[in-house]
């Protein structure tokens, strides 16, 4: 609680430093324009509200998404728990992230178990987290790398495998990119809750979610681990 709350407070204050600077601004170039101070030139004064207004809206929407990122991260909603096939969810995950058109330019390359690997799990939170993982190798080989998904079981479990060709992850990032509000995207590109989402799932599911990397430049690989439907 104390790493979110802490996470949260630094996400949340830096746009809004931005938006009360902003607003700052406008108010004092308002009052120059209003008093007709000599000195100024008008249409200069007035150039500068679209730029600043722009900046107040993007910083408001950017709090907007952490505030809801936050919320589908501490909801307590109970998961409907039924028998599904991991390698269905994984399909349906796919034909939803195809409607996007960097998909078009990226190569993903399916790997499912010829055998039904089904679990007891609730479908939409795990269609979750294939979304997350999908969408993280996305910008992480920026549309050009290959990304392979695959799938496999033995007796007892169920393994699902995300693996991409992209930038990878620094070794002292490893311990921490489940940690809330951890992220190396650039500021306003992430909230840095995506993988925190995803290893409440998987632990909800009594499963256990891990990342390996190389380095950077060598790409990543994250294994989810399902109990087997008995």
């Amino acid at each position: 609680i104390g790493t979110l709350v802490t996470g949260l407070a630094h996400e949340i204050n830096n746009p809004l430093a931005s938006v009360a600077s902003c607003a700052e601004g406008l108010t004092e170039r308002l009052k120059t324009i209003v008093g007709h101070k000599e000195g100024h030139n008008d249409k200069e004064e007035w150039d500068v509200f679209p730029e600043y207004l722009k900046i107040i809206s993007d910083e408001a929407y950017r709090c907007k998404t952490i505030i809801s990122s936050l919320l589908n991260f501490s909801r307590q909603s109970e998961p409907e728990f039924i028998r599904i096939d991991i390698n269905r969810v994984v399909n349906d995950t796919i034909a939803v992230v195809q409607h996007q058109s960097q998909i078009k330019m990226q190569n993903i390359q399916l790997n499912l178990s010829e055998e039904p690997c089904e679990v007891i799990g609730d479908p939409q939170q795990l269609k979750q987290v294939f979304m997350n993982l999908i969408i993280n190798a996305l910008h992480a080989t920026e549309g050009y790398g290959d990304i392979s998904i695959s799938t496999s079981r033995n007796q007892t479990v169920v393994q699902i495998i995300v693996k991409d060709a992209g930038i990878g992850i620094k070794p002292e990032h490893l311990c921490k990119i489940f940690d809330p509000f951890f992220t190396t995207k650039p500021t306003g590109k992430g909230t840095g809750l995506g993988l925190s989402i995803c290893y409440g799932i998987i632990d909800v599911h009594n499963g256990k979610i891990e990342a390996h990397s190389e380095g950077l430049g060598k790409g990543a690989t994250f294994t989810i681990t399902l109990p087997l439907a008995a």
